[in-house]
Parts: C-alpha cells; structure tokens; sequence
C-alpha cells in the first residue's frame, strides 16, 4: 500500500511540465504567472523594478518551499520516533499475569500486553468475522474467555479474538489488550446466542512465548515513507524555484 502511494506525490508535478509545454499567453494571467515564475526566460524583457519584485518572489517561494520540504522531514522522525517508544512495558520483560476478573474490573486498564493466566477459552460460542479488504480475505474469530466456574448461560465478560492461520491453535491466553467491539458485533454476537455484555474486554492472541514484544515498527515505516516522499516533493519544487532564481540572476549581471 505504501509503495503504491509513493507516485502519487510526483504525480502533482505533471502540471508543471503541462505548463511548461503550453505556450505563454497574456490573457490567462493565472498560467501566464507560474510559467513566469518557474521559467523566467519565456517572459518578455523586464524593466529593472519588475526584475527585482521577481527575483524577490522567486527567493522567498523556494525558501517557503525548503521550510516545508524540513518540517516534513522532522515531523515524520518525530512520528517515528514516537511510535517506537516502548510505553510503559519494557520490551523482553515478562507478560504481566492477569486473572479475568482483573481485567473485566471497572477500573481496569487495557494497554499493552499482557498473559491471563485463568482463562477458560469456550470455542463452541465462538463468533466468525469473515471480511474482504483489497482482494484479501480475512477471518477473525472471537472467543468466549471466561474464568474458572463459569456455565453456560452466564454473561461472557471477556473475548479472546484470533485472526486467520491462529485461531484453534493451542496455546497461553496472551496478547494485546484493548476495548471497543463495534455495537454491530455485540449485536450480532448476541443473536447467535452468545450473552456479551456492552463493552467487552478482547484479548487479540499473539504468540509472545511470555515476554513483552518489540514496538511495530509499521508506524516508523509509515511516517519514513509518507513524510520522506512529501519532503522529496517539496524539496524538488524548492529546487526549481532556485535555479530559476539562479537563472534570473545571472542573465541580470551578463546584461
């Protein structure tokens, strides 16, 4: 997807090479103003105040330019930069052990990644998400995780969700934790006759083998590629205006 999306950002200098094929006309002042911007050598003579009131635009349009093209740059390492932080789990460390009755608290707090070391997974009141994003078929399975004593019947307050090629698979109840099932899902999950509560807790299973993962490196990646291209594209654009500045500049003093 990011690959993709890279073209997209030197696909807005094609109308600057349409500009510069079409020929300069006076009564579109609009185009007439950005091909004497760009190429100062289309445009007729100038009188010296007119030369300098464009030299003068040239310079401060490539140096707003250059100041996008940096900010881009330092923005995207910032992003990066903080989509690495680790937070308050220290990657290596061990899973913190948590019971389900700890994490369906009120009060409870559902970041990071944790081990449950209670849980009961109930795969006969599973509920399957099968969806299509680009072509890609995916399936996610979301499991009743109770504690020990619980009977059917009884309010499911806890959801183990497994994506395609993991769900079935044995293993530790571990993984990421979060809140927020869409309304649709409790709904539907309630007609098949699963008794959720509102807001459910999921556990989103991964294999940690019982330590804490490294940051996703997916939002560095992302930031890198969308704030480099961006500052690629403007710096290109600076560029432009200064060699036309040099260009301007120099025909001035061989006159």
């Amino acid at each position: 997807m990011t690959i993709s999306f890279l073209p997209g950002f030197f696909l807005l200098l094609l109308p600057l090479l349409v500009a510069r094929r079409m020929k300069r006309r006076p009564d579109r002042p609009f185009l007439c103003g950005v091909q004497d911007a760009l190429w100062p050598g289309t445009r007729p003579p100038r009188t010296a105040q007119s030369r300098d009131r464009q030299l003068a635009r040239l310079r401060r349009t490539s140096r707003i330019m250059l100041a996008l093209a940096l900010g881009c740059v330092a923005v995207a390492g910032i992003l990066g930069a903080l989509s690495m932080r680790p937070g308050e789990q220290r990657p290596g460390s061990p899973l913190p052990r948590l019971t389900v009755a700890e994490l369906t608290a009120p009060d409870a707090t559902l970041t990071g990644h944790a081990h449950v070391v209670d849980a009961v997974a109930q795969p006969d009141g599973a509920w399957v998400h099968d969806y299509t994003v680009r072509a890609t078929r995916y399936r996610d399975t979301y499991i009743p995780l109770t504690a020990p004593g619980w009977r059917p019947g009884d309010p499911v307050t806890m959801l183990q969700m497994e994506r395609r090629g993991l769900a079935g698979v044995p293993g530790p109840a571990e993984g990421s934790l979060s809140r927020g099932v869409p309304g649709w899902m409790v709904g539907a999950m309630r007609q098949s006759g699963m008794a959720l509560i509102d807001d459910p807790p999921v556990l989103t299973r991964e294999v940690l083998n019982g330590v804490v993962p490294e940051p996703d490196g997916v939002g560095l990646v992302l930031a890198v590629a969308f704030g480099g291209a961006t500052g690629l594209t403007f710096g290109a654009i600076a560029l432009g205006f200064h060699r036309a500045y040099r260009r301007l500049l120099a025909r001035g003093s061989d006159g």
